[in-house]
C-alpha cells in the first residue's frame, strides 16, 4: 500500500472515530444499532458483564457471545458489517480490518485524550492497495495529470455537500422507516435515491465544486525543480491566481487540547496563579505549530509567542466547540 493510500485509509478511520465520539453520522448510527442489540439482549449466550467501556481496546477483541451461540455470533457479525459497509467506499474494503475496527467502536468509546491512537486500531492491510488510485485521469487541462499538482478542497465544500446529501436521506429515512417500522433500511435508502432528486442534486453540487471551489497545490515530494516550476505555471494558467486557504485544525488535537486545558489543568503547587497548561504551552505539548516543519521558529521572540498563542487559542475554541457538540448528542447515545 502506498503512503498516500495509507494516509487516506487512516483519514477515513479518523473520521469514523470522530463520528462515534460526537455521536452523529451514518457510521455512528450503525454502531449505535449494534450496541443496542447487545445491550437489550437477555439471551444467556451473551457473555456476562458486556457493556460499552471508555478506553483503548485490547489487541484482540472477542465477540460478546459465547462460542456455541452460532446464530447470535452470526447476528453480531452482520451488525458489525452493516455498521461499516455503508460508511466506507468499496475500494477501501480490503485496506483495513474494518470488522475488528468497528467491533472496537461498538464495545469501546474512544477516549478524548487518545482519539488518534484509537483510530489506528485494526491496522492496515497492504493487500488492499490495488486500484487505490482509481486510474482516474485529470480533466483539468491535459498535461496537468503528469505534473505534481494536487487539487484540495481547503474550505470543506465537498464535505458540506455530502453532509447536505446524507442529511436529506436521513430525514427521508426518519419519515419512511422509523415511523412505520418493519421495512428494510437499505431498501428504503434505494427507494429514496430512485424517487427523489437528491442524487442529482449531489452530482450538480459536486460539479460546481470541482469547477470553481477547489484550490490547487503543488505536491513537492520527489518532484524535480523543473516539474515544480512547470506545475506552478500550469496552476497559474488554469486559475489565474495563487492557491491558498485557511489554516486547518486537527480535530483530535483540538479535542485533546480543550480536555487538557479545561479538565486536567492543575494549579502549580508553588504558585497558585499558574496552571499546568496554557494556550502557549499546549502548542509545544501537542506540536500544533505546523511552521516548525518548514523553518526554525524562534520561540522566545515576542511576535512568535503571540502567533503561537493565537494558534493555541484557535485549537481551544475548536476543541470546546466539538466537546459541546458531543455533550449535546449524549442524550441519544447508547
Amino acid at each position: 500500500m502506498s503512503f498516500s493510500a495509507e494516509q487516506r485509509v487512516l483519514e477515513i478511520k479518523r473520521g469514523l472515530v470522530l463520528q462515534v465520539y460526537l455521536g452523529q453520522g451514518m457510521f455512528w448510527q450503525g454502531v449505535r444499532r449494534a450496541r443496542s442489540i447487545v445491550k437489550n439482549d437477555k439471551d444467556p449466550a451473551l457473555k456476562p458483564g458486556v457493556k460499552v467501556q471508555v478506553g483503548l481496546p485490547p489487541a484482540q477483541i472477542s465477540p460478546p457471545y459465547r462460542e456455541h451461540a452460532a446464530q447470535r455470533l452470526e447476528s453480531w457479525r452482520s451488525a458489525i458489517r452493516a455498521a461499516w459497509e455503508p460508511a466506507v467506499r468499496r475500494r477501501y474494503w480490503s485496506a483495513a480490518d474494518w470488522n475488528k475496527f468497528t467491533a472496537a467502536c461498538v464495545l469501546y468509546d474512544p477516549p478524548e485524550l487518545q482519539l488518534a491512537e484509537f483510530a489506528e486500531y485494526g491496522g492496515l492491510v497492504s493487500e488492499g492497495a490495488g486500484g487505490f488510485d482509481g486510474g482516474r485521469k485529470s480533466d483539468r487541462g491535459g498535461s496537468a495529470a503528469t505534473l505534481p499538482i494536487r487539487w484540495m478542497d481547503s474550505a470543506g465544500h465537498r464535505v458540506d455537500a455530502l453532509d447536505q446529501f446524507y442529511q436529506g436521506v436521513l430525514e427521508e429515512l426518519g419519515k419512511r422507516y422509523f415511523e412505520p417500522r418493519g421495512e428494510h433500511v437499505w431498501q428504503v435508502f434505494s427507494d429514496i435515491c430512485n424517487e427523489t432528486d437528491l442524487v442529482e442534486r449531489l452530482r450538480t453540487r459536486t460539479r460546481e465544486i470541482e469547477a470553481s471551489e477547489t484550490h490547487p497545490y503543488v505536491e513537492v515530494g520527489l518532484a524535480s525543480d523543473d516539474e515544480i516550476s512547470r506545475a506552478v505555471r500550469k496552476i497559474r494558467t488554469l486559475t489565474g491566481k495563487n492557491s491558498g486557504g485557511a489554516p486547518t485544525t486537527d480535530e483530535f488535537k483540538a479535542i485533546k487540547c480543550a480536555a487538557l486545558y479545561d479538565d486536567h489543568n492543575a494549579k502549580d503547587p508553588k504558585d497558585g496563579r499558574r496552571r499546568t497548561y496554557t494556550s502557549l504551552s499546549l502548542v509545544e505539548e501537542l506540536k500544533l505549530d505546523t511552521a516548525e516543519g518548514s523553518r526554525k521558529v524562534k520561540k522566545k521572540d515576542s511576535e512568535e509567542r503571540v502567533r503561537r498563542t493565537q494558534i493555541g487559542r484557535r485549537y481551544l475554541r475548536k476543541g470546546r466547540k466539538l466537546r459541546k457538540e458531543r455533550e449535546a448528542n449524549r442524550g441519544t447515545r447508547t
